[in-house]
């Protein structure tokens, strides 16, 4: 589902017609911030909306797919700040280019 809103909007950008708008998307802060939280997303998706389902006995799907994704992108900043970030940052250290 994440996929697909990404490629609705890319797509729908793309079909105003307006130039440079590929450069324009790719920077925004969303999908920057998305990008740099994407492992802890990929990683943590499955457990987040396996929790939701079965703590939260929502009807609406639609309402279940936002908190899913309300949390897994609360987890995936949480993973990234307190856990990867530490060893990204060693990397840089101890990697010479």
């Amino acid at each position: 589902m994440i996929g697909l809103f990404y490629f609705s909007l890319i797509a729908m950008i793309m079909c105003l017609g307006k130039e440079n708008s590929i450069p324009n998307i790719l920077s925004a802060n969303l999908l920057t911030y998305t990008g740099r939280i994407s492992y802890g997303i990929y990683v943590f998706h499955p457990i987040v909306f396996i929790y939701i389902e079965n703590i939260f006995p929502i009807v609406n799907v639609f309402l279940e797919f936002i908190l899913s994704l309300f949390f897994v992108y609360l987890v995936a900043t949480l993973s990234y700040y307190l856990f990867e970030k530490r060893f990204l940052d060693m990397k840089e250290k101890l990697v010479r280019v």
